[in-house]
């Protein structure tokens, strides 16, 4: 009975010799956790080269100086009452923007005067965060809108009319660059996204 139990029992625990160091599931353990670093920092390493930095711009400089340019344009289009609504056609691509301004009822309207309508409008199209999926669309005036400051149209392509798909940041400025508006939304799904005054 004794000689079953001791032929059992390993060669290295009768001669009172340790186990090899392989052998140990601690020694495993503590060499898991340094490794899983190497290797979950390497992983990082790999995605931060190969993924696109386009959150951060090259010219932030530029672009701090910039904002005040940007707010200027945004003041000139409060002044002006500017806001407007713009609707999307997915059936056949007719993106149409309806601009309308209030200062012709007001005390600031009067003095301004008539305020020429643009001949064309730059729509900025931008994604949250893939630069790859901005769009630009110049829209030209129609003669089937009834907005007071004009009625503005454009026939999108199919790759634009996806670059439209979710929520996306809308910028609206004037041919020359002297105004903007700007307004949030989805226009693939909502029937009609206001931009400017009537947006907030």
């Amino acid at each position: 009975m004794h000689q079953q139990e001791r032929a059992s029992k390993h060669p290295a625990d009768d001669a009172g010799i340790s186990r090899p160091w392989y052998r140990e599931k601690w020694v495993w353990l503590l060499i898991a956790i340094p490794a899983s670093s190497v290797v979950f920092g390497i992983i990082m390493l790999t995605l931060a080269i190969r993924s696109d930095t386009a959150l951060v711009s090259d010219d932030y400089y530029k672009e701090g100086l910039a904002i005040n340019q940007t707010m200027a344009r945004e003041r000139v289009a409060e002044t002006l009452g500017l806001q407007g609504s713009m609707t999307l056609d997915d059936s056949t691509g007719q993106l149409s923007i309806v601009l309308d301004s209030t200062i012709s009822s007001s005390a600031e309207g009067q003095r301004l005067g008539h305020i020429p309508t643009p001949p064309a409008l730059v729509l900025e199209v931008a994604h949250p965060t893939k630069a790859d999926q901005d769009a630009f669309i110049q829209l030209y005036p129609s003669q089937r809108g009834s907005g007071s400051y004009g009625s503005y149209e454009s026939v999108v392509s199919a790759e634009v009319l996806q670059k439209l798909s979710g929520r996306r940041y809308f910028s609206l400025t004037d041919s020359a660059n002297t105004w903007r508006i700007r307004a949030e939304g989805n226009l693939a799904q909502e029937d009609t996204v206001a931009i400017g005054q009537a947006s907030e």
